[in-house]
Parts: C-alpha cells; sequence; structure tokens
C-alpha cells in the first residue's frame, strides 16, 4: 500500500508529537509544585519548552500541513513546520525572559523594602 503526501504528513506529525510527549513526560518529572516550580536554566527550559509545544501544537498544525502536502510541496511542510515550532519557540523566550525580569525585579523591590524599613518593622514587632 502506497502512501500519499497528505498520509504520510500525517504520519510524520503524529510520530513526532508522540516521541515529543514522551520526552515532555519524562523530563517533568518531578515539576508538580505547580504554577510556583522553578522554569531553570534557559537551556534546560527550552528543551522542555520546544518538545512540549511539539507535543501538544503538531497534531493542531496537521491539517494546514496535510494541505500543503496535498499540492506536492515537500519543502513547503518542512519550513511550514519549522516555522511554527519556530514562532512557538520565540514565545517561549518572551515568556522565559518576562518571567525572569518580573522575578528579578520582585526579588529587588523586597530587598530595597527590607533594607529601607526593616529596622522599624523590629521595633514594632518589639513593641507589639
Amino acid at each position: 500500500m502506497r502512501l500519499t503526501a497528505r498520509n504520510r504528513t500525517a504520519v510524520v506529525f503524529l510520530a513526532a508529537a508522540f516521541a515529543a510527549w514522551v520526552v515532555t513526560i519524562h523530563r517533568m518529572r518531578g515539576m508538580d509544585e505547580g504554577p510556583g516550580t522553578s522554569l531553570g536554566g534557559l537551556g534546560w527550559y527550552l528543551g522542555v519548552w520546544v518538545t512540549m509545544t511539539a507535543a501538544m501544537m503538531l497534531p493542531t498544525a496537521l491539517p494546514a500541513a496535510r494541505s500543503a502536502a496535498g499540492r506536492g510541496l515537500r519543502a513547503p511542510v518542512l519550513l511550514f513546520a519549522a516555522g511554527y515550532l519556530g514562532v512557538w519557540t520565540a514565545y517561549g523566550l518572551v515568556a522565559y525572559g518576562l518571567y525572569r525580569l518580573v522575578g528579578a525585579g520582585g526579588i529587588l523591590h523586597g530587598r530595597d523594602c527590607v533594607v529601607c524599613s526593616g529596622a522599624l518593622m523590629a521595633v514594632l514587632f518589639v513593641l507589639g
């Protein structure tokens, strides 16, 4: 039985999504602390982000990729997948940067607050 380009695209996309799910599940073990879980270093974060994105988003992109494959265009299917994951990777990088920026800003603000009013808080604590 010969697979059409559209069906080959479906098999490749779904196999890639399945493999990405296996990697994501393995790498996410121990990250069950919820929203307060640390994002880790940039390299680790990107590895998890890209595989998680591929696991969740490749199946949703399948209809558009099959459409391109149905027109007999191999390179556009690969470019479509690369561009699609590239956009989501850029989004993840922005989210990572904002998380780090906000987290660092909150820590610096907290440090400044303690330095500024720590003595006053100690006095108020002693006096009740």
